[in-house]
């Protein structure tokens, strides 16, 4: 698992001509990232008495981020995995016409695994991001800065997992599919963006 290894290790691998870890992976690092930072600013409120009146709202925010922490750290392995599933249908036998079908079909499955994927860490991201705008209004003055760079590291992490969409998106032929996928994503698009900008 890469969430194991040693912060010099990972980059050693990232920066490896290995095809994984890569975008997706990161994407799912940051948006861990930006979850640590936000319970970290809830951590430094909770039970203080100039912001007593938002006790609830801190437990709850801490929760809920070792709560997507967790998914997050999974996500970057099923990255990886997904894009592994693709290199190994890239490999499948193509000298018969069940062959090519067959290769074909794994394919369309393994693209569409490497889609739900980055999906799934968009869709995590715009949760963090509701409570990184929640500590930036309400979480201790003295570290409104760690807040505001969860905020940044959302807009990262959401828009690597976009790119690792739409490169994947590219080479899907069920329309019906691509078409849910693109405006599941513009929708996160639309939320994350409100969450950001209120």
């Amino acid at each position: 698992m890469f969430s194991e290894k040693k912060i010099s290790e990972f980059l050693n691998q990232l920066s490896s001509n290995t095809p994984t870890p890569g975008g997706g992976t990161v994407a799912a690092l940051s948006g861990g990232l930006a979850a640590s930072l936000v319970s970290m600013v809830a951590s430094l409120t909770v039970g203080r008495k100039k912001y007593e009146g938002y006790d609830a709202l801190y437990e709850e925010t801490i929760g809920k981020m070792k709560q997507l922490s967790e998914q997050f750290q999974d996500m970057m392995d099923e990255d990886a995995k997904a894009f592994d599933g693709v290199m190994k249908a890239l490999k499948l036998p193509k000298k018969t016409d069940e062959e090519k079908q067959q290769r074909k079909e794994k394919l369309q499955e393994a693209f569409k695994n490497a889609t739900n994927s980055p999906v799934k860490t968009a869709e995590a991201v715009v949760k963090v991001s509701e409570y990184a705008k929640e500590m930036v209004k309400h979480g201790n003055k003295n570290a409104v800065s760690d807040a505001y760079c969860a905020i940044e590291l959302c807009k990262a992490a959401f828009n690597m997992a976009m790119e690792n969409v739409d490169i994947n998106l590219g080479s899907i032929k069920d329309e019906a599919y691509t078409k849910k996928v693109t405006v599941r994503c513009e929708e996160l698009r639309e939320t994350l963006n409100r969450n950001i900008k209120e």
